[in-house]
């Protein structure tokens, strides 16, 4: 990871290399979009927002907002997810640059499906 903005890389890998959430969605993790058929239970992300921090002549610090989307047609199976999710990347730091924190959650229905939608600041300190 280079910066702010190849961030939802970091967040697919970590997202994939955990088996349990790896198991239950099947592989389904994508960005931005997902196929009109795909079957439940999936996680969609995006970068929501990116906000470079300076100090007088540089970029110091990106702080990036992530939105993680864990969407089933089971309200306890998407619950569980998103607890899976939020334990696998809340409070992560690697090598004292990045930080990951949730910042808010919040949950809604579309249609047959429920959907848990996490929210989570991360920094990266240059």
């Amino acid at each position: 990871m280079k910066d702010g903005v190849d961030v939802g890389i970091l967040i697919y890998n970590e997202l994939i290399r955990d088996q349990e959430i790896k198991k239950m969605v099947r592989g389904n993790i994508h960005l931005l979009v997902v196929k009109k058929d795909i079957p439940y239970p999936f996680v969609v992300y995006q970068r929501t927002e990116l906000e470079a921090v300076y100090s007088k002549d540089r970029v110091v610090q990106d702080k990036v907002t992530m939105q993680i989307d864990c969407v089933s047609d089971s309200y306890s199976e998407c619950v569980q997810l998103a607890s899976w999710v939020r334990k696998n990347l809340d409070h992560m730091m690697k090598r004292g640059k990045l930080y990951i924190r949730l910042a808010n959650a919040e949950e809604e229905a579309s249609g047959y499906a429920f959907i848990q939608r996490l929210f989570f600041t991360i920094k990266i300190n240059y």
